[in-house]
């Protein structure tokens, strides 16, 4: 419940999209739920697709570096951005 206060606090009186999960039965999502154990060729016949784009997607890596969480609290100076953030929803007078 903090997380939605933080957002609400910041965003209030904003309209934002947040995703419910659309992607989740997406043939992306199964190869990265997939059993890493599990050959490529099981895997792209689970997924109905190729053996090529299992390995794309297993080799794209995880989370990039430079984008850090919404929530990080170990984002550098958090506090300050989330003061910009605040300063910067507020009606100009």
């Amino acid at each position: 419940m903090d997380k939605l206060e933080a957002l609400a606090r910041v965003f209030g009186g904003q309209r934002i999209d947040i995703p419910r999960g659309v992607y989740k039965n997406s043939v992306k999502a199964k190869i990265i739920d997939a059993d890493r154990a599990a050959t490529t060729r099981e895997v792209a016949l689970r997924a109905n697709c190729t053996q090529r784009y299992v390995r794309m997607i297993r080799n794209a890596g995880g989370d990039d570096d430079r984008q850090p969480s919404l929530f990080d609290n170990r984002a550098p100076d958090s506090e300050k951005v989330e003061e910009k953030l605040i300063a910067s929803s507020r009606p100009k007078k």
